[in-house]
Formats: C-alpha cells, structure tokens, sequence
C-alpha cells in the first residue's frame, strides 16, 4: 500500500481492515491498532496484522449471534456469494458502557478478500431508542385516552340507553295488557317487544365489547372467560379458557389481551365454516416482564377460515398497535388449525 493511502485510510475515525480470502489480516488502520488497545482483555493480543479474522469470529460465536451472523456473511463476501455485508452490533466497553457499531464488507481485490470496516453508530443508536421510547410513551397515552373514552361509551350505552329500551318494553308490556286492543294491535305489539328486546341485548353485548366491567373487577381470565361463554352459543363451537389470571385493572397489557381475543374469537365466527366443529383454546401465561396469550384453533382440515381480506384489515390494525407496544402478534394457520400468540412487555399504568 503507498504512503498516501495510507495516511487516508490512518486520517479516518472508522476502523478499517484488510482481509485476504482465508481471512488473515493484513493491514489495519491507525484508528483500528487504537481501539484494540484500548478495549482488549489484558491476557489478549490486538486483532492486528498476521491474525486470522475469521478465526476470531468463529471462537466468539459460540456465545454471540451477532459474531455467528458476521462469520457466515464474511464468508460469503470471500467466496463471491454477495458483494456486500451489514450489521450492527452492541459492544460493552472496558467502563462497562455500551457502545454500538455498524460493520461493513465489501470484496477486495488487491488481497483478494475483503475490506471490513467498523463505525460507531452510538450516537445514532440513542437517538433512535429515545426515539422509540418517545413512541412508546405516546403509544400508551394514546391507548389509555381510547380505552377511557371505550370505559366512558360503555357507561353511557348501559346506563342511558339500555335503561331508556327497558323501559319502553315496560310501558310497552302494560299497552298489551289491555285486553280491548284489537288483535291485529296485539301482534304488532308483540313484534315491537321481540324488536326492543334484540336491541337492549345488543347495546348491552356492544357495551360490554367496549370495556368489559369484568376487566377492572375481576382481571383479565374472568374477562376471558365471560367472552368465551358469550360466543359459545354458536353450534358445534366450545371455548375454553386456561392459565393463571392476569389482574392488574390499570395494565393496558391486559386490554391489549382482551382485544386480541375478542379480535380472533370475531374472526373465526366471521370466515370459519358455520358447520364445522370447532375447539379453540384461550391460554394465558405471565414472565418475568411480559404477558403471552395463545389463541389457538383446531377442527377438520376443511375448516380452516380463509384469509378474507376485509376479516384481516382490522387484525393488521391490531398487530401494528402490538408493535406500537413493543410487542408481538404472530398469526400462523393451516389446514385445521389456526394460532395467534400475543408476546406484551408488562406495560406502565398511565394516570
């Protein structure tokens, strides 16, 4: 390498590398000879001219996937498969901070091998978790401010109209005890009554769907549980409900659950097949710092309920606010069965 190469590559606060293709370096920058230094273990030679990077990389993956991962993408970029490998990786300093870099190979062929360079990106990184966080905390405000207004509608649809409907069957039950109103009256009375009684059911199921009392009362499986009971109406359908209960009233983990549940148990009855019979199970589990719940279906092989785009548009919704959350929603199906797994951090309860 010439002299002005060599000061450029030197001048560069990026820690630059030159492979060949059996992975033995064979140049190092200033910057690179520096942090080995500076960060290796007292019993431990600096990476340097003449050490084997693969080697190295192999010895460490044993214990890191990220050492794993560059291992197998450097051996690809020597062997021509790809022209160019990326990752990005936290490394615990000798202060015990850690910093994250970003580690670049592109083939090379004045060593026929590579050049391997690392930058730190701790900056970057911090930035981009106070930014996420930041997205969190607005997640979680956001979902308390929807579940209070659902708390707050609920209320109102059960309280107001639901009473006003039962009422109006009352005094529509003291007309037809008047036994001079023609016949014809009669029947149509009786049509009115069944009408005002599917529509008081109905408010009173949309206002449980809203926010379930049970939610707040009891926790989370009793809520489950008076969910699983409210859909198994429906033939050949059994639900059940398993796991440790969840009780925590102010924990948007646990509505988050709720909804999904109410979310799969609405797909199934929507796309499933109305005559096949149909087991599904709802299982809660806690962590340490998490909530799982598995939504799990399974019947004949013909009975799977089918992708119908519109059933999934608000599934979708659904998972991106799982992410939102920082968690996961996973929605494998088959033949015969179907499984969502909810994964949620223990969320903050906002005030």
């Amino acid at each position: 390498m010439s002299e002005a190469s060599d000061a450029a590559l030197n001048a560069l606060d990026q820690q630059v590398a030159l492979i060949d293709g059996q992975g033995v370096i064979c140049y190092v920058n200033a910057a690179w000879q520096a942090f080995g230094q500076a960060h290796r273990a007292d019993d431990q030679p600096v990476q340097g001219v003449g050490a084997n990077y693969l080697a190295v990389c192999e010895r460490a993956s044993a214990s890191s996937p990220d050492a794993a991962q560059t291992l197998h993408g450097l051996r690809q970029v020597l062997s021509g498969e790809r022209a160019r490998f990326e990752i990005s990786y936290p490394c615990e300093q000798a202060d015990g901070r850690v910093h994250w870099f970003e580690m670049v190979a592109t083939p090379c062929p004045a060593t026929q091998g590579a050049v391997i360079i690392h930058v730190d990106i701790t900056a970057r990184q911090l930035a981009l978790q106070a930014s996420q966080a930041s997205l969190r905390r607005l997640t979680h405000q956001l979902g308390k401010a929807r579940e209070d207004e659902d708390r707050r509608l609920g209320m109102a649809l059960h309280e107001d109209l639901a009473q006003q409907a039962a009422g109006l069957r009352m005094s529509l039950a003291a007309t037809m005890q008047d036994a001079a109103l023609p016949e014809p009256l009669q029947q149509r009375l009786q049509q009115l009554d069944a009408g005002l009684g599917e529509l008081t059911h109905a408010i009173r199921r949309l206002s449980f769907e809203l926010r379930p009392a049970l939610l707040d009362d009891l926790g989370l499986a009793a809520a489950l549980q008076a969910l699983a009971e409210s859909v198994e109406a429906r033939p050949g359908l059994t639900v059940r409900v398993q796991g440790a209960d969840f009780h925590a009233p102010t924990d948007q983990a646990a509505t988050m659950a709720y909804r999904v549940a109410q979310a799969f148990l609405a797909w199934v009855q929507q796309t499933a097949p109305v005559d096949a019979p149909l087991n599904i199970t709802l299982e809660l589990a806690q962590g340490r710092g998490h909530l799982r719940l598995a939504c799990r279906m399974s019947g004949p092989p013909w009975a799977r309920p089918p992708l119908d785009p519109q059933a999934m548009a608000g599934v979708d919704a659904l998972a991106a606010w799982v992410h939102l959350l920082g968690g996961q929603l996973a929605q494998p199906s088959g033949p015969g069965w179907a499984e969502w797994t909810l994964m949620l951090p223990r969320l903050p309860a906002l005030a």
